[in-house]
């Protein structure tokens, strides 16, 4: 893990996504929203009625990820790109009876390094579509819960840290257009299914994030 970080570290200076004509290298930032859950798994059988309970209670977070992408041409309707992205992922629940809590919400802030592969379609023309897939490393930087007592209005914040999986791998899929203006930049609008493979905390139960998100971006051809 850390060596494919590294490797996709090395690439940054050379990467960006957007769809291009004339020139082969391009950069600019791009801004996401989405929404987050949580997949819980378990092959113990004594398990599954509490990996049933959680799916049950738990539901859709909104998430965000923001940041700069670069990339380069392989051919006249392909490319390589990577990123740098500070992005924030988790879930929520409404109520917890039995530690009497609700409006639960647990947060992943991390650094994430995408390194994807793009083919674009009807490249002659003004709007091009394109699909996308890829790897995805994160680092979680900061972990939190939420929550409010309840009959009570006072909002309560902790650190939950403890027995999260710092280092993050998954993967992307999606498909977006890129739209031509001006003579040096790209306007981009991108949908994408994130999942990672691995579990954010550790446990007998396997707890791995997802994400769909729809994200815009800017890009400079240089």
């Amino acid at each position: 893990m850390l060596r494919l970080l590294q490797i996709i570290l090395l690439m940054l200076p050379f990467c960006v996504q957007a769809q291009v004509d004339s020139s082969s290298y391009f950069l600019g930032g791009t801004a996401g929203i989405g929404y987050s859950s949580r997949i819980l798994t378990t092959t113990e059988s004594e398990l599954e009625l509490i990996e049933k309970s959680y799916d049950e209670l738990e539901e859709p977070s909104v998430s965000f990820r923001v940041g700069i992408r670069g990339g380069f041409l392989l051919g006249k309707k392909s490319q390589i790109t990577a990123g740098l992205l500070f992005s924030q992922n988790g879930y929520r629940i409404d109520t917890l009876e039995i530690a009497s809590i609700h409006n639960v919400s647990f947060r992943y802030q991390s650094i994430d390094i995408p390194l994807m592969y793009h083919y674009t379609f009807l490249k002659d023309k003004s709007i091009q579509p394109y699909v996308c897939a890829g790897l995805n490393g994160s680092f979680v930087v900061k972990s939190s819960m939420h929550y409010m007592k309840i009959n009570e209005l006072e909002k309560y914040k902790e650190n939950a840290s403890e027995g999260v999986n710092n280092i993050q791998l998954g993967a992307l899929v999606g498909a977006g257009i890129s739209k031509r203006f001006y003579q040096s930049y790209s306007f981009l609008l991108e949908a994408l299914y994130h999942h990672n493979f691995t579990s954010i905390h550790d446990g007998l139960l396997e707890r791995r994030l997802t994400n769909m998100s729809l994200s815009f971006g800017i890009v400079y051809h240089l």
